[in-house]
């Protein structure tokens, strides 16, 4: 047998409770870098281009580097904008 004492199990009333932390997402904001364009039919890196502004959204076109077709667009509410400033 073993020299050691065995420790004392607590009653299930006298366990203290562990709450679980939530996981943290794999990324917070995400940018592309390269989009397929109908235009140039392959994958272009890409570039973001002020679309226009309003009161409370900003809005960003996703403009093909190669072509500069228009192959997407960003929108950025104000709320999101804060806590990118923070």
């Amino acid at each position: 047998m073993s020299d050691f004492p065995s420790p004392e199990q607590p009653k299930p009333s006298q366990r203290p409770v562990l709450q679980q932390e939530q996981p943290k997402p794999s990324f917070e904001k995400l940018r592309v870098s390269e989009v397929y364009c109908p235009a140039c039919k392959t994958a272009q890196p890409v570039k973001e281009v002020l679309g226009y502004e309003d009161a409370d959204v900003t809005v960003f076109h996703v403009v093909c580097q190669h072509c500069n077709s228009v192959v997407g667009q960003r929108t950025i509410s104000d709320a999101s904008v804060e806590d990118e400033a923070a």
